[in-house]
């Protein structure tokens, strides 16, 4: 085999990765347009199992992590939603929502010190109408 051939060879090999990998994320953008469906229907159980799917194609992506976490929320999965949530923001740190969210699971759970600590970041990163939150967080923050 020739320097061309093995060339052509390498570009066709790195063509199909790459179009097999830009596949797999607008199939995952699609199971998200999807779960926001289902969740609109408060169909929770079926919102969560598009975004585990979505999941398993993109695990990369911020914004799945962060969903799934909203569902898990809904389910009442508190513990779970906190990892989802923990997920999202190690892949984007930028997230406010996401610290909030985990915020509200650790409230929920009656960990008021995590709780106070990721309604604090979201604060300081943005987050508005959050102030009746971190109130009662003061006394720790001060």
């Amino acid at each position: 085999m020739n320097h061309f051939s093995k060339l052509l060879l390498i570009i066709i090999l790195f063509g199909m990765f790459f179009i097999s990998c830009v596949d797999k994320k607008q199939k995952a953008n699609k199971l998200i347009i999807e779960a926001l469906l289902k969740s609109d229907d408060y169909d929770f159980n079926g919102a969560l199992n598009k975004y585990n799917q979505a999941i398993i194609l993109d695990s990369t992506n911020a914004k799945i992590w962060f969903l799934r976490g909203n569902i898990k929320m809904s389910l009442k999965m508190f513990n779970e939603a906190i990892f989802d949530y923990n997920k999202s923001i190690e892949l984007n740190e930028k997230n406010m929502d996401a610290y909030y969210n985990r915020g509200y699971a650790y409230f929920i759970l009656g960990n008021e010190d995590k709780a106070c600590e990721n309604y604090f970041v979201a604060y300081k990163m943005g987050k508005s109408n959050i102030e009746d939150k971190i109130k009662n967080c003061k006394q720790t923050q001060d």
